[in-house]
């Protein structure tokens, strides 16, 4: 067991490190689970009746983080878990505190609400996230195609998930995340960048059917409505990362500005915008506020990613595919430099019930973020015109997140 848990803690550092992350993972991650089962972690300790309870509390704890590291994984790696649904029994940890238990307890007292600040709450509602994330990566994996209703009971599914997390662990808006300590508000960054994440990748593939069908007129919306999210939250976190800002401390645990994490949303981003300059006339695009602000959204990121450039090779490749991409889109959208000033940064512009994040509370010029908009540069890439089909199939596609 003490083996098991050393392999746990090497992995999550794995996570953290962003050099190692990726498919070096997955040999260590097949271990753990292996191990686990081979320890019958996956097995309620209720089935074992020489177990103490706070044995079999411990045993519950170890098993979740085991599952949510290979769900996670999972979900960016584009593979199937190693741990499928039915695979085991073993119940979630309760909400307890760690006074609250002992090694020679008799009994389990119960779980304290969830509204109370326990700091094992973050696990689990997590969990429950990732419970959803699993049978999503288990869907979007199958080799059968699944109708559409699973698509939206799934989301419906996520939804309800996301609506329950508690108070204390609610990301509402960023300046009001400052009256709590770093810690709790990158466990609220974690949670919600995860959430809009599973919404993107859950129904990213429909983008194409909606241009053609409006029974998947809500897949584009939640899409990119989730996108615009992800990158707001892109926007904050670089900012409060910087010297004197609120997580620069914390910055080791806070989600890379620069990571694959706001790369889709800015793809998914670019594909919509595309298709609409495509169908749609120029002299209306021209006075539409929603694809102004996607296109700010836009204008931001890249910034980021540019600034970041000099630091991570892949953030650089990024911020010249998407200078490319935004020299091509602002001529056809009608857009000026001095118009896109006037507008503000990573405001979602449509995002109802997906995101309780308020357009007061995100938006920030690109002054107070040091940043420079007008980046023109592309190093390396000589193309006259971008391959939007390409693009096109690798948000849609499934084999990879």
């Amino acid at each position: 067991m003490q083996t098991l848990q050393v392999m746990i803690a090497r992995c999550v550092f794995g996570f953290s490190n962003r050099e190692d992350w990726g498919a070096g993972l997955i040999p260590d991650i097949g271990a753990i689970v292996r191990i686990a089962m081979r320890l019958g972690l996956h097995r309620d300790p209720s089935h074992f009746s020489n177990m103490t309870p706070f044995q079999g509390e411990m045993r519950r704890r170890i098993w979740t983080i085991i599952c949510q590291i290979d769900t996670l994984s999972s979900f960016h790696l584009g593979m199937p878990a190693a741990i499928r649904t039915g695979d085991g029994d073993t119940e979630a940890p309760r909400n307890l505190l760690d006074t609250d238990i002992d090694d020679a307890m008799s009994e389990l007292p119960p779980s304290r609400p969830f509204s109370q600040h326990v700091p094992l709450g973050y696990m689990l509602v997590k969990n429950d996230i990732l419970g959803v994330m699993k049978r999503i990566v288990e869907s979007l994996n199958s080799i059968h195609e699944e109708p559409y209703e699973v698509v939206l009971q799934l989301d419906r599914d996520l939804a309800q998930v996301y609506a329950m997390i508690p108070a204390y662990l609610r990301l509402n808006n960023w300046e009001n995340a400052h009256n709590d300590p770093p810690y709790l508000v990158l466990q609220k960054v974690q949670l919600d960048t995860l959430y809009h994440q599973i919404v993107s990748v859950l129904h990213r593939r429909y983008l194409r059917e909606a241009r053609t069908d409006s029974k998947y007129a809500v897949s584009e919306q939640r899409c990119v409505d989730s996108s615009m999210v992800l990158l707001s939250h892109q926007t904050m976190i670089y900012k409060e990362s910087q010297p004197g800002g609120y997580l620069n401390p914390n910055f080791r645990y806070a989600i890379p500005p620069e990571g694959m994490n706001f790369t889709l949303a800015a793809m998914v981003l670019c594909l919509y915008l595309q298709y609409r300059t495509k169908t749609k006339r120029e002299d209306l695009l021209s006075a539409n506020t929603k694809d102004q602000k996607l296109f700010q959204a836009l204008n931001t990121s890249h910034a980021i990613w540019k600034h970041l450039s000099n630091e991570h090779h892949e953030a650089g490749k990024v911020a010249n595919v998407l200078d490319k991409i935004m020299g091509q889109l602002r001529p056809r959208l009608s857009l000026l430099d001095d118009r896109l000033s006037a507008l503000e940064p990573g405001v979602p512009f449509s995002c109802g019930e997906s995101s309780h994040i308020s357009a007061q509370s995100t938006t920030r010029s690109e002054s107070s973020l040091n940043l420079n908009i007008n980046c023109t540069e592309s190093e390396g890439i000589e193309m006259s015109d971008v391959n939007w089909d390409v693009w096109d199939s690798f948000v849609q596609g499934r084999g990879s997140f």
